[in-house]
């Protein structure tokens, strides 16, 4: 037996140090859920997870845009349907015009309805708004819609909508008049021409929904699996590094005990002495 040099608790002594590093970098883990706590755990993965994680955050932001995209379809789409809803009062007091069971006087008054409900369907043309921007008076701007990670054609979304406009002059009504049997016939075709026109507006802007929905469920999809695959790569099995962390303070205390052995030897023989 040596009493210069312990070799024992020299071991011990390393032994503790490398449990007590263990214990620590596994609390780290389950600390941050994560089974890369630094690079030196996994370098290739980290890599590959932060790519990832760069991915979903901009999938993320994509849906956002696509769902802001939406309430843009729902604010043109209800003003169209108050339009086609004000334009057949208008086709419905024509009709009435034309029957020979109404005078002057009550074709006068039919027709100052139908002048208020003109300039009705132009104040609504007019207050449609989406950020500040008419959206039924045929402005040139074009929207574009960034929905997905890339810049280039396929993943942006362009609303045009400069075919939509839905002013009096544009469905061809501003200047319809029912003062008279013949006033009102003439009327019947202009007005189903308008009529025609913002069924056509309704259906444009239904398409562009329906895609925009499509959309967004391909960047859910495309969501899920990249979540599930950083998932795979980064996250921590809870249950395993527990009993490893379990595992690594068994040790870290029978090495104390060990330690604490291999220190009385010296002190025994330098008894016998």
């Amino acid at each position: 037996m040596r009493i210069n040099t312990n070799v024992a608790a020299l071991k011990a002594h390393n032994y503790i140090s490398d449990h007590s590093e263990t214990i620590e970098h596994s609390t780290r883990k389950l600390a941050l859920g994560s089974r890369i706590a630094r690079a030196s755990d996994d370098a290739a993965g980290l890599a590959i997870s932060s790519k990832l994680s760069a991915t979903i955050l901009s999938k993320k932001q994509a849906m956002r845009n696509a769902n802001d995209a939406i309430g843009f379809f729902q604010v043109a789409e209800g003003s169209l349907h108050q339009l086609s809803g004000l334009l057949n009062r208008i086709r419905q007091l024509s009709i009435q015009s034309m029957t020979d069971t109404v005078g002057s006087q009550e074709r006068s008054l039919l027709n100052k309805e139908v002048q208020q409900l003109k300039n009705e369907m132009d104040r609504i043309s007019e207050s449609t708004l989406f950020l500040g921007e008419r959206l039924l008076t045929g402005n040139e701007k074009v929207f574009k819609i960034m929905i997905d990670t890339q810049k280039d054609a396929n993943h942006i979304f362009a609303i045009d909508i400069r075919d939509l406009a839905q002013t009096t002059e544009a469905l061809g009504i501003d200047s319809l008049s029912i003062r008279s049997k013949e006033e009102a016939g003439e009327g019947l075709d202009k007005i189903s021409k308008g009529l025609h026109k913002i069924g056509a507006g309704i259906a444009k802007i239904g398409a562009m929904h329906n895609k925009m929905n499509l959309a967004i469920n391909n960047l859910n999809t495309q969501y899920e699996n990249l979540s599930a695959t950083n998932s795979k790569i980064k996250d921590l099995d809870y249950a395993l590094e527990t009993a490893e962390n379990l595992s690594s303070k068994m040790k870290l205390s029978t090495s104390r005990i060990s330690m604490q052995i291999a220190t009385d030897v010296p002190k025994t023989i330098l008894k016998l002495l």
